[in-house]
This record gives C-alpha cells, sequence and structure tokens, in this order.
C-alpha cells in the first residue's frame, strides 16, 4: 500500500493498495540518528578503577558477615583409635 505523508505523523493511504513496501518513515527506513559512543581509553580505565575500589569495602562487608556463620568440621582421617573407629577423633571447630 503506498502512502503520502500529509504531515510528520500521519500517513494517508494512495490508490496503489497491492504495494508491499514499508511506510517512508525514518524509522521504517532505518535513517534514525544514533549516538555512538567514542570510548577513551583513559576514560575506561579511570571508571573501572572506580567500580573496582567501590567493591571493596563490600567485600570486606560479605567476609565480614560471614564469618560469624560458618562452622567448620575437622576429621582426623590418619589418627585411627584402637577399635578402628574414627568417630571419636571428630573435632568441631566454630569460627568467631
Amino acid at each position: 500500500m503506498k502512502t503520502r505523508a500529509t504531515d510528520d505523523t500521519t500517513m494517508v493511504p494512495t490508490a496503489a493498495s497491492n504495494s508491499r513496501e514499508p511506510l517512508d518513515t525514518a524509522v521504517r527506513q532505518q535513517r534514525m540518528k544514533a549516538w555512538t559512543p567514542i570510548l577513551h581509553p583513559v576514560w575506561v580505565i579511570a571508571t573501572l578503577i572506580v567500580i573496582g575500589v567501590s567493591f571493596i569495602p563490600v567485600g570486606f562487608k560479605i567476609k565480614a558477615i560471614s564469618d560469624n556463620e560458618v562452622v567448620e568440621y575437622k576429621i582426623l582421617y590418619d589418627a585411627y583409635d584402637k577399635d578402628g573407629d574414627i568417630s571419636s577423633n571428630t573435632t568441631t571447630t566454630t569460627t568467631t
């Protein structure tokens, strides 16, 4: 369907209705202007350093929280008692 523009936003169909051409708009014809940033290496490095430094305190806080909740079990497999039972060699260590 052929169309003609009456203004910037309205398209009016014309007499030829068998055409499969897309509307002649900037979006449909891919004529939109786009922003293409040019990333300078100094800005990229500085941004990555700032983001990295900002995650250091977050990592320390997560480590401090998880240190209080970790329970460590230690089993000595090389120290058997006289019956061959290793259950008496199990120790539990809670880190604080």
